[in-house]
């Protein structure tokens, strides 16, 4: 279960382009790697190392979104003050 999350956890990091599939990698890779912390002893290194890309997976897809946001919001502005110094652009 250790290496499940484990995967998750590499896939999600690496896939945080494609936002809802790392998003989702990154979710599920969590609680999978909470289950084997809580299950077994054995892997708890490989489960929390699991754990940590997880979590950076899922913040660095946060970011993505709030950068996509912010930056779909300063387009539209600069497009507003553009229309506004030069008139509508047909």
């Amino acid at each position: 279960m250790a290496t499940a999350a484990l995967t998750l956890g590499i896939v999600g990091l690496t896939a945080w382009i494609f936002f809802p599939l790392g998003f989702l990698y990154s979710i599920v890779g969590i609680i999978i790697a909470t289950i084997a912390l809580l299950a077994r002893k054995e892997q708890k290194t490989k489960a929390t190392v699991a754990l940590v890309l997880c979590v950076i997976g899922l913040v660095a897809n946060i970011i993505v979104v709030i950068l996509g946001v912010v930056t779909v919001g300063v387009l539209g502005v600069l497009g507003e003050l553009i229309e506004e110094m030069y008139g509508p652009m047909h």
